[in-house]
């Protein structure tokens, strides 16, 4: 197949602190191997600024080629990312789609023409714009959750737009609720997560210390500040934008948006999914897989579908003393019982390595399907 331009529009982190922006560079990264040439465009709403993110894009060994008060272009990982800061808070982006959003992405995606698009979840903006254009894309839901939370509060107009376009999501229970609550189809496709770029040495790790990424209290922040009281001998290590709020604690390291991501998988023995909401496809579980740690979860969304026998799953109670008594007692038999705990790691070593074949064979036939309508 010959070379075409595939290019993402839509809300990305340059420090690839959330899902989606991982995801993409990965599967934008895999798609620069097959020959193509790979594009991100993004424009969100303000987080911490381009001087800052310049910073983290250089110590991730990036090469600046443009950078403004507003803007930043660069290269990562062989893809050509151009990143703007909107004068606009997140909800002004998600729910009001101001009219310069909209002109800024119909001009952008005119400097691409005969490229094949991706938009993603909530970026209705970039979608509106891909219509108008007239470009060939395709909406890609990671969080299915937030999806559908948006689309019910907007205009059935957007919907209109998907239901005439191909959609992917990320497993067979958003599937199955998409179309039941939207009319909208999509086709399972899990996201690309190069396992290989999250495998650390795990000479510095201890039994005892324990990983837990924090978004906000829909991850589980309440069990697992449950544990951290209760569980005064143990070592917690707390990555992402809810980190912070854990400081407090002496047997807590919180890390923040951490992009040296071997300060995290490179400690933790065990890591923690006491999500409260139904997730789409937590990568973390994958990204602790390949580094042979176990996973306790619970059973919410994707989640089971995403750890396979890797870890394990826990039936949450709605008494979050309850859940917590739980993880605890699990947290126990792991750390007591090596037999037990290697177990688990070789369980997680085998379904990464499965997960690596089958998502880089999917998303291989995906390509080459949607390029080949063009």
């Amino acid at each position: 197949m010959c070379s075409k331009k595939i290019v993402y529009t839509g809300s990305f982190d340059p420090a690839l602190c959330d899902g989606v922006s991982a995801s993409f560079i990965d599967l934008f990264r895999y798609y620069k191997t097959l020959g193509n040439d790979t594009y991100i465009v993004s424009l969100m709403h303000a987080s911490r600024g381009t001087s800052k993110n310049r910073k983290i894009i250089e110590k991730m060994g990036g090469e600046i080629l443009y950078c403004d008060k507003s803007c930043i272009n660069y290269m990562l990982y062989g893809v050509n990312i151009y990143h703007e800061e909107l004068p606009y808070s997140r909800n002004e982006v998600l729910y009001s789609h101001p009219p310069e959003v909209l002109k800024k992405y119909i001009e952008k995606i005119k400097e691409f023409q005969g490229a094949f698009f991706f938009t993603t979840d909530t970026d209705l903006t970039a979608l509106t714009a891909h219509v108008v254009v007239g470009s060939s894309f395709v909406h890609y839901v990671h969080s299915p959750s937030v999806f559908l939370n948006v689309l019910k509060s907007s205009s059935p107009m957007y919907t209109s737009f998907l239901k005439s376009r191909k959609n992917f999501t990320v497993n067979k229970l958003a599937q199955g609720k998409i179309k039941k609550e939207l009319g909208i189809s999509t086709l399972v496709w899990p996201p690309f997560i190069n396992l290989d770029r999250f495998k650390f040495e795990n000479a510095y790790r201890k039994k005892k210390t324990i990983g837990y990424y924090s978004a906000g209290p829909h991850k589980g922040d309440k069990i697992v500040r449950m544990l951290i009281k209760t569980m005064p001998d143990y070592y917690f290590v707390v990555m992402g934008n809810g980190s912070y709020s854990f400081s407090e604690y002496p047997n807590v390291s919180a890390l923040g948006t951490e992009s040296n991501l071997e300060k995290f998988y490179g400690k933790v023995s065990i890591i923690l999914v006491p999500s409260k909401v139904d997730e789409g496809f937590p990568r973390i579980i994958l990204e602790a897989a390949i580094n042979g740690i176990p996973v306790i979860a619970n059973r919410k969304g994707g989640i089971p579908d995403t750890m396979g026998e890797s870890g394990i799953i826990v039936d949450a109670n709605s008494d979050d003393n309850i859940t917590a008594s739980k993880y605890k007692d699990i947290i126990y038999s792991l750390v007591n019982d090596n037999n037990s705990y290697e177990q688990y790691r070789k369980k997680a070593y085998l379904r990464a390595e499965e997960y690596k074949k089958d998502i880089a064979e999917l998303s291989s036939y995906y390509r080459d399907t949607l390029l080949g309508d063009l």
